[in-house]
């Protein structure tokens, strides 16, 4: 055997036909020998070292090649990248060279130039200043002539400027240029100033004073300013902008910046014109409304951002005429009114014009105001103030023709009377109202159920029942109108009341258009008995306005709701909070540790815990119903039913769920199941173990309670239809818990929505009973509860207003 020592091109060549790729040990000692070699001699391998295959050799020269290869490739780039380098070096080298020498001849020409200039400019008696002034003087050189040899390098002024501010510049030209600059600054600011001041987007125009307040924004008026007062603007950002923060600032901290520089902008533009202040007015509006106190806005003013509290509240009076006043000597100064005076004025106006061109009614509601008095002292007593509130909207889908008193008389002449098969449930709606308590029960359990019934929500609200009587999604548009000094409990105060109403809507109750058509009141049941009263006395008597045959009245269905809601509750309340009566309200109150139930009873006291005992009952039934320990237990067995697809909506277990709230309506909230229960403990007389009066009581509470709520989601769905399913079921409860009067509201009620009043009038009124005030779905709200928080805020501004400052 040979041991080579490399690669060779005898190693890809065959030798007398001998192939040489084959193992050595394959081939004879003569043929590894090339004939011109002679005679080798043989190569001992050396000990401990491994003889390689001929292949791997050529392998491992191969890739030293390859390697080698590839290093000279590259130090002959990098070679050639060198000498790039140097070339562009010395081409830069060169070409600074050329043209430190051009600026070096043109340095030597510049001050021949000017040694020969100022030569000549002293033999005349001149100088630079003179020569400056009279090439750039218009009257003297044209404006081609100081573009072409001056103004076409921006950069040689720019470069000018700064030799004479900078700190190598003398103290005298310094302090010239920029008292030229600060002049310069000030006279396009105030330039800019009186531009705005004429265009007059900073005025508040009185007459456009509500629409200007619900479009008001300070990003409008950003705009405004950046095209109107750019210099300002900029001179305000470059205060309030360091170095760093032009680098750094977010768009937020931008938005922020940009704010607070145009309300910087604003006060030094009200401070320019006293006029310019509609940031500042509209902003004490805002402050007022808010319950910021008299000092406040006083402090704030001070500071330029707000109008002061006297100009926010201020009442207009008028100069005296000492030639029509009797007795005066000097005149009173006039006084002009303020913000809240003018923006009353303009929304009282823009509500005639409205009432003027389409349809309105009005709701309205007493007002009760207790003034406390802390000191006992002479003449320190507590108050009691009381007014009238009223609330006027645009009628929805309505029409001036299906409104006409003529129609009205006819329909009610001709009307039967009411019957018990009016108040009843026909089978339509019976259906209706078992499948509205259905949706109630698996809303709460999939509310209050936990999260693990949250996987509901999709599908219950897929079977969300609903009537034809529903109202579509609407933005009603409301106006309150003037607090009234007339007593509403009286059968006069209405009378007046009704009179100061249609004066303020500007409708002029003398003519006889007036009495063609109908007009639509709306309030409380003492409210609606008062105006009804009204009508009898005086149809038949009078006639035109004052026959009040064009009044028809509506009673408000919150003040259904707080009705039933005070009679669920003195009906379970019990007598005691004692154990011995568990479904009683007063010992669940008690378990709740909660504070004894005051009388009379808030409605949101009485309501949270009519709430709280129906959600805890609800959810335990489910767990008797379905036979579960717990409401996890109840979950889990659901979800076996369902498929194992994740992604698939869970109907099986939904339709169980479903068929366990129908179980639980018919066993634990079931009339006719306590009925018979009844009648079991009353045959089997005294000392029976008939019945169950604790499941009785449960029982019924569990089916007021159900309704009470099925209510409240018609009344926040805005369908009326189903509203109407539980007015009928209350016109007997509000008998059975000594509710006369409300129940007889209700047979009216009934009586005009099913005989009396004509159909186009039916469904104006059913459109209108309920107000959408946000425009969004399932956000209804009751009339007489819109009037009710207008009342509200008017306590709490009435209590800022007499607060000590």
């Amino acid at each position: 055997m040979f041991r080579a020592s490399g690669p060779t091109e005898l190693d890809r060549t065959n030798l007398n036909g001998i192939d040489l790729q084959c193992e050595p040990s394959a081939l004879p000692p003569q043929a590894l020998v090339h004939p011109t070699l002679g005679t080798v001699n043989p190569v001992t391998p050396l000990r401990n070292e491994a003889i390689l295959p001929q292949s791997s050799s050529r392998k491992r020269g191969q890739e030293r090649r390859a390697a080698t290869f590839k290093r000279k490739a590259e130090e002959r780039r990098a070679a050639a990248q060198r000498e790039m380098e140097q070339a562009e070096e010395l081409q830069k080298a060169r070409m600074s060279y050329e043209n430190e020498l051009a600026a070096q001849n043109q340095l030597e020409t510049l001050e021949a130039i000017v040694r020969n200039v100022s030569m000549s400019l002293n033999q005349h008696s001149l100088d630079w200043g003179d020569l400056l002034v009279f090439a750039f003087d218009p009257a003297h050189n044209p404006g081609r002539f100081r573009a072409e040899q001056f103004w076409h390098r921006p950069e040689n002024f720019s470069k000018l400027m700064r030799l004479w501010t900078s700190d190598g510049a003398t103290r005298s030209g310094q302090r010239l240029v920029k008292d030229f600059a600060i002049d310069l600054v000030s006279r396009l600011m105030k330039r800019e100033s009186r531009r705005a001041t004429k265009e007059g987007f900073l005025r508040l125009a009185p007459g456009d004073l509500p629409i200007q307040t619900n479009e008001f924004g300070l990003q409008n008026i950003t705009k405004q300013l950046n095209l109107h007062c750019a210099t300002t603007m900029s001179v305000l950002k470059a205060v309030c902008t360091s170095s760093k923060q032009k680098k750094t600032l977010t768009e937020m901290g931008k938005s922020r910046k940009e704010k607070v520089v145009s309300v910087a902008a604003l006060s030094l533009l009200q401070e320019y014109n006293q006029l310019n202040n509609k940031f500042q007015s509209l902003s004490s509006l805002f402050l007022y409304a808010s319950g910021v106190s008299r000092q406040g806005i006083s402090v704030i003013s001070s500071y330029g951002n707000s109008t002061s509290y006297s100009k926010l509240i201020a009442r207009p009076n008028f100069a005296a005429n000492v030639e029509n006043t009797p007795g005066c000597v000097t005149a009173v100064k006039q006084r002009k009114a303020g913000t809240l005076f003018n923006l009353s004025q303009a929304c009282r106006q823009m509500l005639r014009e409205i009432a003027a061109e389409r349809p309105m009614a009005v709701v309205y509601d007493n007002i009760n105001i207790y003034f406390r008095s802390e000191q006992v002292a002479i003449g320190k007593k507590d108050t009691l103030e009381s007014g009238t509130c009223a609330t006027a909207f645009e009628l929805f889908k309505a029409s001036p023709e299906d409104m006409k008193v003529l129609d009205l008389n006819a329909k009610f002449i001709n009307a039967r009377g009411l019957t018990l098969d009016d108040i009843q449930l026909t089978h339509k709606e019976s259906s209706l109202h078992l499948k509205c308590i259905e949706y109630t029960i698996l809303d709460i359990i999939v509310t209050y159920g936990g999260h693990e019934f949250q996987r509901y929500r999709l599908l219950l609200d897929e079977i969300l029942p609903s009537s034809e009587i529903k109202r579509e999604v609407h933005h009603d548009r409301i106006y309150p109108m003037p607090t009234m000094e007339l007593d509403e409990a009286t059968i006069k105060g209405n009378i007046e009341i009704c009179q100061t109403l249609f004066k303020e809507l500007g409708l002029d109750t003398s003519t006889l258009e007036f009495a063609q058509f109908v007009r639509i009141l709306a309030g409380d049941q003492l409210t609606v008995s008062r105006l009804r009263t009204i009508a009898k006395n005086r149809i038949g008597h009078e006639s035109s306005y004052e026959s009040f045959e064009w009044l028809v009245p509506i009673i408000g269905l919150f003040h259904l709701k707080m009705a039933q809601t005070q009679g669920i509750l003195e009906t379970h309340l019990g007598h005691s909070n004692s154990s011995r009566n568990p479904t009683s309200l007063a010992f669940q109150n008690t378990i709740l540790h909660q504070k004894p139930i005051p009388t009379p009873t808030p409605f949101h006291t009485a309501r949270d815990l009519i709430q709280v005992s129906l959600y805890a009952r609800i959810l335990h039934c489910f767990q008797l119903v379905s036979g579960n320990t717990s409401l996890s237990a109840l979950a889990n067995q659901l979800s076996l039913l369902d498929s194992q697809d994740s992604e698939d909506p869970p109907t099986r277990s939904f339709r169980q769920l479903r068929r366990y709230a129908q179980d639980l309506y018919q066993e634990h909230a079931s009339t006719q199941k306590v009925y018979h229960l009844r009648q079991a403990r009353k045959a089997g007389g005294e000392g029976s173990d008939a019945g169950d009066a604790i499941f009785e009581d449960s029982s019924l509470f569990i089916r007021d309670a159900l309704e009470l709520q099925a209510y409240t989601a018609a009344i926040k769905a805005g369908d009326s239809g189903r509203a109407l399913i539980s007015l009928k079921l209350w016109a007997l409860a509000f008998r059975a818990n000594g509710r006369s009067k409300y129940a007889q509201e209700m047979l009216y009620l009934i009586h005009n929505l099913t005989h009396v009043w004509p159909q186009p009038l039916r469904d104006i009124i059913l459109n209108n009973w309920l107000l959408n005030p946000t425009g969004n779905p399932n956000s209804h709200v009751e009339l007489d509860l819109v009037q009710e928080h207008l009342i509200f805020w008017i306590k709490v501004n009435i209590t800022i207003l007499i607060q000590p400052n």
